[in-house]
């Protein structure tokens, strides 16, 4: 089976867990695969993200924050880089940085971003810390 659907590293150890019949302890945001792999449905994530370690005693990592949505948008930003966007379906190798024309897409993208720290439970520190695609002046 072949699919294009957005997953993260949490949703391994969701589908194991429902594999075994096991039911989630704690607090993490995996979501199992199972219903993706059997057909139920063909979109697993709107959004995924990936980003280095954030807190805001320590700072963020020098990485940029990605944001990949399902309809083929990416997002890569962090305060002192110059963001980027781009249109994979378009743009596979990710080549043409296409942000000034389509700042809406990268507002969205964001703010997905920012709605799954919430998600997740992330301090207020830390959503001020990512609370911009644009670079700090």
């Amino acid at each position: 089976m072949y699919t294009d659907a957005l997953v993260q590293p949490p949703d391994l150890r969701a589908t194991v867990l429902d594999l075994m019949e096991v039911e989630e302890t704690g607090d993490t945001h995996g979501r199992s695969l199972l219903p993706m792999l059997g057909g139920e449905t063909e979109v697993h994530r709107e959004f995924a993200f990936s980003s280095g370690y954030i807190d805001e005693e320590r700072g963020q990592l020098k990485t940029r924050v990605a944001v990949n949505s399902a309809d083929g948008w990416a997002l890569h930003f962090h305060r002192e880089y110059e963001p980027e966007l781009y249109y994979v379906p378009d743009d596979a190798a990710q080549e043409d940085n296409i942000i000034a024309d389509n700042e809406e897409q990268a507002d969205r993208l964001h703010g997905a971003f920012v709605k799954f720290l919430r998600e997740v439970g992330a301090s207020d520190g830390v959503i001020e810390m990512c609370g911009t695609w644009r670079k700090a002046k």
